[in-house]
């Protein structure tokens, strides 16, 4: 069973992740699946905002990632 994790963070200049301000278990068992989840939750609540989301696996790795911009504003997944 595949876990994943969602997490809002700031990201450098560079593109690498500089600082990880939240992370939220997802219960999705797929990528695409953990990708909608994440589309469909409402978790930044303010106070320092990120630039970034990125969905880990298990192993901790990011297999997705997106920009963030604000609630309501798409951008895709890579």
């Amino acid at each position: 069973m595949a876990t994943f994790t969602l997490r809002a963070v700031i990201r450098e200049q560079n593109g690498r992740t500089g600082v990880v301000l939240e992370r939220w278990a997802l219960r999705a068992r797929d990528l695409g699946t953990a990708k909608i989840e994440a589309d469909r939750g409402s978790r930044i609540s303010g106070g320092i905002m990120p630039n970034g989301l990125e969905i880990l696996d298990a192993s901790g790795a990011v297999v997705a990632r997106r920009s963030y911009v604000g609630k309501n504003v798409y951008a895709p997944w890579t």
